[in-house]
């Protein structure tokens, strides 16, 4: 996201040669994703202080409450205008003259705009906001958040049901076997070869990063992600369910090495939730 104050190198917007938003990815056509939005909020640019309006990823939890990256709303929390755009979105399919049903890509069903909805941010990173402003560094282990909407997004209407989050209990006894983990994220932008802009990778190379908060994994994947993916879930399925176990930060530079960042949430996202 170009307006956020980041760890990370973001890779610059409309420069990257692939002509998909996530490489080596494939539509992500499972109508369970259907509870993937994309949010527009408010925010500074860096480089000449304009505003700028800031594109991430969400996933709904229920009516009203929806997880992203904090860094998507950092600037918006400092700068106190919270007006933020959700969209909802879902596959479109036609039928043809011989009767084969065919996809047809992914469309926008629904906006919603919030004036002034709730933000709820973990308390270290409050703080941090509180002191240093829109110079804030989020950091991995701090970059969540949810969006609490005063008007309940129609998800009957539009036959959208909530994400579930992984539980401690189950991530304990999930990661005892190797679980794929899957990237979906939806982005109008970075998406050039198709009008399939909600997109899904597997996450095969990971490294987990330890520190005394928490911790990330970080991706070298054959799937990497665009800027604008932030705040993108990241799921293991479990039977016939898919869990989010985290999200998406971004793109993370190191000397020449590169990865993928993606903050863990089933110890930190239950303290997040319960302590608001």
């Amino acid at each position: 996201m170009k307006t956020a104050a980041l760890l990370l190198i973001i890779m610059p917007f409309l420069t990257s040669t692939k002509v998909n938003a996530l490489t080596n990815s494939t539509p992500a056509i499972e109508t369970v994703f259907d509870a993937i939005v994309t949010i527009k909020s408010q925010g500074i640019d860096v480089e000449d202080g304009s505003e700028t309006p800031g594109f991430c990823n969400g996933a709904i939890l229920s009516e009203k409450i929806i997880l992203t990256a904090a860094h998507c709303l950092a600037q918006s929390h400092v700068l106190n205008k919270k007006v933020t755009e959700i969209q909802l979105g879902k596959y479109k399919y036609v039928k043809n003259p011989s009767g084969v049903t065919k996809r047809v890509g992914y469309a926008s069903v629904f906006t919603q705009i919030e004036m002034s909805p709730d933000f709820i941010f973990k308390n270290s990173l409050i703080k941090k906001m509180k002191f240093e402003g829109l110079t804030t560094i989020v950091m991995p282990h701090e970059d969540m958040a949810f969006i609490k909407l005063k008007g309940a997004l129609p998800l009957k209407e539009y036959s959208i049901k909530p994400l579930k989050v992984m539980s401690p209990q189950m991530w304990r006894e999930t990661v005892k076997t190797p679980h794929p983990i899957t990237v979906v994220t939806v982005n109008y932008f970075a998406e050039t070869a198709s009008t399939d802009v909600r997109r899904q990778g597997i996450l095969e190379n990971l490294e987990r990063v330890n520190n005394f908060e928490g911790y990330h994994i970080r991706s070298q994947s054959v799937s990497r992600v665009e800027p604008l993916d932030s705040g993108a879930p990241a799921f293991i399925k479990v039977g016939e369910d898919y869990y989010i176990v985290g999200l998406t930060k971004g793109l993370a530079e190191l000397n020449e090495l590169n990865w993928d960042v993606f903050p863990i949430l089933v110890y930190s996202l239950p303290q997040l939730y319960f302590n608001n």
